[in-house]
């Protein structure tokens, strides 16, 4: 079985809401009363201030989620932890509580391992990862169309098609490729599982720049609806 290699992704998400109940009411004017003061006092050299409002705001914004969440409305996906590559070819976006695992460098960038555990981080850098039930892996990786081996006509859709086919070869593949679009950006994914995780792979891109992003999204067998749209956030934050 080959290892799960795949592209990290540098991107910054807000929580996104579409209020439909009574019980899940935003009004982020005062959110944004106290950001700004955040950074008043920030610009004034009081960085401690700064940060306790922003702490305010981050419990301001919890609270709309939680009632939002009691009311049936399911929040965005929230990225609030950053990774700069230490070779400082790209940053990406990950959720809050999870853990870094390893970085692996390639000649133009790399791939970064994250999990909502460390055994999970871990377990997409084994030949045959194991997920247990609740947690979810993510790994990214990032590179030029010849890191993942095209070398004519460059496009997102070959890449997937060609890295996927040798990525895929020992694994099930669940939902065959499709292109659609994600943000006004062309965006490849496909959907593969074994015995022990369900996985997504999502391709995009980066904008402005010769590099591509493999974000593969892995979770324990049936629970891949977890990591669906957080593999779209992450693919999205690569920069």
């Amino acid at each position: 079985m080959r290892k799960l290699i795949a592209v990290v992704i540098v991107v910054t998400c807000i929580p996104i809401f579409a209020a439909s109940s009574q019980d899940c009411a935003i009004d982020l004017s005062d959110v944004v009363a106290e950001l700004l003061q955040a950074q008043a006092a920030a610009s004034g050299g009081d960085t401690e201030a700064g940060l306790t409002q922003i702490a305010e705001v981050r419990a301001a914004l919890a609270e709309i989620t939680d009632a939002c969440a009691e009311a049936g409305v399911e929040a965005g996906v929230l990225l609030d932890n950053r990774f700069v590559a230490p070779n400082n070819a790209f940053i990406v976006y990950y959720p809050s509580g999870w853990v870094e695992g390893i970085f692996s460098p390639n000649a133009e960038a790399g791939a970064i391992y994250l999990g909502s555990t460390p055994l999970a981080a871990q377990a997409l850098n084994t030949s045959v990862p194991q997920i247990a039930a609740g947690e979810q892996a993510l790994v990214v990786a990032v590179g030029s169309a010849n890191t993942f081996g095209v070398r004519e006509t460059p496009s997102i859709e070959a890449i997937l098609q060609q890295f996927g086919e040798r990525m895929l070869a020992d694994f099930e593949t669940t939902a065959e490729l499709e292109m659609s679009s994600l943000a006004d950006r062309a965006v490849g994914r496909v959907e593969f599982s074994s015995e022990t995780f369900d996985a997504v792979m999502v391709g995009i891109q980066l904008e402005g720049r010769d590099l591509y992003a493999i974000v593969v999204g892995v979770a324990a067998p049936g629970e891949l609806d977890t990591v669906r749209h957080l593999a779209d956030a992450v693919a999205l934050s690569v920069r």
